[in-house]
């Protein structure tokens, strides 16, 4: 999913990228040399799509004492949940200890179902968040 034209729409975006250093993950250092005191919202894709990644538990784990220690919202695409391979296990970052009313988790029907016409899906989170994109949309 490209969340380049919304982001813009509200401000600037910055990019962080899975590492392949180690095997595919996400570089937790770099993300966090990338905050500053302008960062307000951090998105997350995992399992990501196209790449497969899946955040590991410890990846999550950093990433959720970053995103609470920088005080960031985190919007959590997590449409491919269901959608992983090997031994990969997804961690919904919702369940991680202080994010929990800081999260947006959205997702779709689609994907998990194999009903790609159905464009159907939802977003979860404390209401001080969902209230105004309702009011958007």
């Amino acid at each position: 999913m490209c969340y380049d034209p919304g982001v813009l729409s509200c401000g600037r975006s910055c990019f962080c990228t899975y590492s392949e250093s180690n095997g595919p993950k996400l570089d937790v250092d770099a993300v966090m040399s990338r905050v500053t005191d302008k960062s307000h919202v951090t998105i997350i894709n995992s399992p990501n799509n196209p790449t497969g990644v899946v955040l590991s538990y410890d990846d999550s784990l950093k990433l959720s004492n970053l995103v609470t220690e920088c005080d960031l919202i985190v919007i959590s695409d997590e449409v491919h949940e269901k959608i992983v391979y090997d031994e990969a296990k997804h961690f919904c970052l919702a369940t991680f200890l202080g994010l929990s009313e800081r999260i947006i988790v959205v997702s779709k029907f689609s994907k998990t179902y194999a009903i790609t016409g159905l464009r159907v899906g939802y977003a979860l989170g404390p209401a001080d968040l969902i209230d105004p994109m309702m009011e958007v949309h």
